[in-house]
């Protein structure tokens, strides 16, 4: 068979391709598998204020080694860094990270008050519902794709 013999099955499969996309959306309450790690219930927290935010997820790694995250990456904002937020002498204080280690097997979850993507200089205004994406880099070269969506400011 050649290929223009088959031409005339492509256009029946067109109506499919919307389908197929929406499928490979995850909400934020489902799991996500992409590459050697699982993501759950990922989401974002907006300060409209300041235009900035905070992504939340659960990882979980199914990788016979550590898998480290070493970068975040969005082009819904200008920069997205590791962060982790901590009390010290009874003042918040938070500090960007280098690195996010997750070994095999073990689960990282990011969560107010504690390790999370601070996402700076959102490009547009976003609102409870809106969806996010970001990319997890990894010190291998790897990615993992995050879909979240944005929840109101005070949950």
């Amino acid at each position: 068979m050649t290929s223009n013999e088959s031409a005339p099955f492509r256009p029946a499969l067109r109506p499919l391709v919307p389908l197929l996309m929406l499928a490979s959306c995850t909400p934020s309450h489902d799991i996500a598998t992409n590459g050697p790690l699982t993501v759950a219930d990922a989401w974002v927290r907006v300060t409209s204020a300041t235009q900035s935010g905070a992504m939340y997820m659960t990882l979980e790694n199914r990788d016979t080694g550590t898998v480290t995250i070493v970068s975040a990456g969005s082009f819904q904002a200008r920069a997205a860094e590791l962060h982790e937020s901590m009390q010290r002498e009874n003042m918040a204080h938070m500090a960007q990270l280098d690195s996010l280690p997750i070994a095999p097997g073990a689960t990282l979850t990011m969560q107010p008050g504690g390790m999370h993507i601070m996402l700076i200089d959102l490009t547009r205004e976003m609102a409870p519902g809106d969806s996010m994406q970001l990319a997890l880099h990894h010190a291998d070269g790897r990615t993992t794709s995050v879909l979240a969506v944005v929840r109101p400011e005070q949950q």
